[in-house]
């Protein structure tokens, strides 16, 4: 299986399928501005925001200033890795869009290959999983672990 090609497919097709989000990939949020982007950018600010300044479990004082209440992170499993990126959260929302979307046609190619033993439908099956419409409703919608 001739990797690297998938790899770089897969990679060209997550900036196609993402684009223009890396012309201004620190102040415009990728998705819809009536999709659930915003709440899943500020999601993971608050997972970092707590790591490194706040009181470590799920209370904070950042919402119902000063009494605060639980709040269950939304996106889990970005929050708990991006938590400790240096990163500002739109820049990381961003890219991990692109990861997804790049891993999306790398995963779905090699089950591809593992399954027919062809570099072509390899190729193929990843260009199609990371352009199809589901693909395009998570990137729309602005929901993160959707795209996982």
């Amino acid at each position: 299986m001739p990797i690297r090609g998938l790899a770089l497919q897969s990679l060209l097709l997550a900036v196609l399928v993402t684009w223009p989000a890396l012309l201004h990939p620190t102040t415009d949020i990728l998705g819809s501005p009536k999709g659930d982007a915003v709440k899943h950018v500020w999601n993971l600010w608050w997972m970092h925001h707590e790591l490194w300044q706040g009181e470590w479990g799920l209370r904070t004082t950042v919402i119902n200033f000063p009494a605060g209440l639980d709040l269950y992170p939304i996106e889990i499993a970005n929050g708990l890795v991006t938590a400790w990126w240096p990163l500002p959260p739109v820049l990381t929302a961003n890219l991990l869009a692109v990861v997804h979307v790049a891993l999306t046609g790398l995963c779905t190619g090699f089950l591809a290959w593992r399954v027919s033993q062809t570099a072509l439908s390899a190729h193929v099956a990843g260009a199609v999983a990371q352009g199809c419409a589901f693909t395009a409703f998570t990137l729309h919608a602005g929901v993160g672990e959707l795209r996982q």
